[in-house]
């Protein structure tokens, strides 16, 4: 298994992300994200934070070391998230744009969903949560395009 590199625009601001696929599946190097979410010690943070499931060394992932990246020196046991594990970090975040999230997710996105079973992340989303929705689907889905339903808006 190979480990793509690229430079994303997460949380407004740009950084470089190495990925590869396991089991049709996006994992993540977790330092980057770790990083820009400001957890200070990222190894015990991450440990904290995310859940095993969530969290898989490069070893475990069966991904091999191609050399290294600009920013983040790559391991076997560099420890890689998915999906669910990024959103673990932003959950244990303090950032400001982080605890901006999480507020969205428990007082509007959950209680709408818990009250109607539906949520339209068109309709019903505030700009800068559908724009965070949307590069963390980007960052974590398998071809990297953006979310069917994101269109910016003006």
């Amino acid at each position: 298994m190979s480990i793509q590199n690229k430079v994303v625009s997460f949380a407004g601001v740009d950084i470089e992300v190495a990925s590869m696929v396991h089991d049709d599946q996006v994992w993540l190097l977790a330092n980057p994200f770790a990083r820009m979410l400001g957890f200070q010690n990222k190894t015990v943070s991450i440990h904290y934070a995310v859940t095993s499931s969530n969290l898989k060394s490069l070893a475990e992932l069966g991904g091999r070391v191609t050399g290294p990246s600009r920013g983040n020196p790559i391991q076997k046991r560099s420890k890689f998230i998915n999906r669910a594990g990024l959103f673990e970090l932003i959950d244990k975040s303090r950032m400001p744009r982080a605890i901006e999230f999480k507020h969205w997710v428990n007082n509007d996105l959950l209680p709408t969903l818990c009250e109607t079973g539906e949520y339209s992340m068109v309709t019903d989303a505030p700009l800068a949560q559908a724009a965070q929705i949307n590069a963390i689907h980007q960052v974590t889905s398998v071809n990297g395009e953006p979310s069917t339903w994101y269109q910016e808006k003006d």
